[in-house]
């Protein structure tokens, strides 16, 4: 696949166009980008990019990714971040890596929470900063705001047993103690992640105001339906989990009474994102990348096949890796191919919107300069 930057002043032509949140494909049409913005009119000197045999969309966006993980392994963060640009992923969120990580020089656009924030003694050792008390939450809030966090991650629960059926850990912080760190984050001009698991944690964080609901496994159908009311969104990482029963490698390390517990998680799991859908609450697809068995780059179309297995459109699965990511992510220019926008273009070769696994192979990705 070409990786290919836009001119300033450039008009593409294409054979259908798949907006970012229509329904249907327009075409065959054009795109023209005037001092790196797509405008309604071309530039009086365009360069042309011929996909008129073509179908064009926005570029894709990973919701949740770890570019540091894992720690032990041969590819480097400039390696992770190619193999996203190579299938068609033009921006991340980046979720919390281990103190003194960097992040590699690339075309691909990373918001960056540089560490999650946990609590010592609780989950969240390998993926960022542990604080004492709300104090020292709130100075490290400041310390990442000053040197450049696109975003704040808070970790607000554990993690899902394999083994013991709905646990999901110790629930570190109190309502209160969320309260107060989402209110200074947003007064850093900071949207706020909240990594929670189980129904007690998610609870807390939607009454603390935090911007994305993380994982999200175990919660009740009514905090589904207040996760809606309150128009929080939702990052439901469906392959972390289900990539250990699809990848022989992984499952056959686990017991049969783990599978079938992973089995029933996920199953429970599925049906809250298909009442998700039903509530319009805005999803975003994220992997998780990193994770035991989960690449990066490519997970991003597992996930997004995942989460049509739920009863999902392919547009609103789209939409989930697109629009809705880039509402979730903070990027206003992203996810949408019309005036006013800078949205990297992925060419394809089919219509996506009736065949997804054309997005296995992409045959462009533009990016404005």
């Amino acid at each position: 696949m070409q990786i290919i930057s836009i001119p300033a002043e450039a008009t593409i032509k294409y054979e259908a166009a798949w907006d970012g949140f229509s329904d249907s494909l327009a075409g065959p049409g054009s795109i023209h980008f005037n001092n790196t913005l797509i405008s309604d009119s071309p530039a009086i000197r365009s360069a042309v990019l011929d996909y008129t045999k073509h179908t064009v969309m926005p570029a894709l966006i990973d919701c949740h990714v770890h570019l540091n993980l894992p720690a032990k392994n041969n590819d480097t963060p400039v390696d992770r971040a190619n193999k996203f640009l190579q299938s068609g992923i033009a921006a991340v969120r980046e979720a919390g890596s281990p103190p003194g990580t960097k992040l590699p020089h690339s075309p691909l656009m990373v918001i960056n929470t540089i560490q999650a924030i946990f609590r010592n003694g609780y989950y969240g050792s390998s993926l960022g900063t542990s604080v004492e008390d709300v104090s020292a939450a709130l100075h490290t809030i400041d310390r990442l705001a000053d040197s450049g966090a696109g975003q704040i991650k808070i970790i607000a629960s554990g993690i899902f047993s394999f083994t013991n059926y709905g646990e999901t850990g110790a629930v570190p912080f109190t309502t209160n103690e969320l309260t107060r760190m989402v209110t200074h984050a947003k007064s850093r001009g900071l949207k706020v992640m909240a990594h929670a698991t189980g129904d007690e944690a998610v609870q807390r964080c939607l009454e603390a105001g935090v911007d994305t609901i993380e994982h999200g496994y175990f919660m009740s159908e009514e905090t589904l339906h207040r996760m809606a009311e309150n128009d929080t969104a939702w990052v439901p990482t469906l392959i972390p989990a289900a990539i250990h029963l699809l990848e022989p490698r992984l499952s056959k390390n686990l017991s049969a009474h783990q599978r079938e517990t992973i089995r029933r998680t996920l199953e429970r799991h599925r049906q809250l994102v298909t009442k998700a859908a039903g509530l319009n609450v805005c999803m975003g697809a994220g992997t998780d990348a990193g994770a035991v068995g989960v690449p990066h780059g490519p997970s991003l179309l597992w996930e997004i096949t995942q989460l049509i297995s739920c009863g999902l459109t392919n547009v609103a699965a789209l939409k989930s890796a697109t629009s809705h990511a880039a509402r979730i992510c903070g990027i206003s220019g992203y996810g949408k191919l019309t005036p006013g926008h800078r949205s990297p273009v992925l060419v394809l070769e089919k219509n996506p919107l009736k065949q997804i696994t054309t997005l296995q192979e992409p045959v462009a990705l533009l990016i404005p300069s």
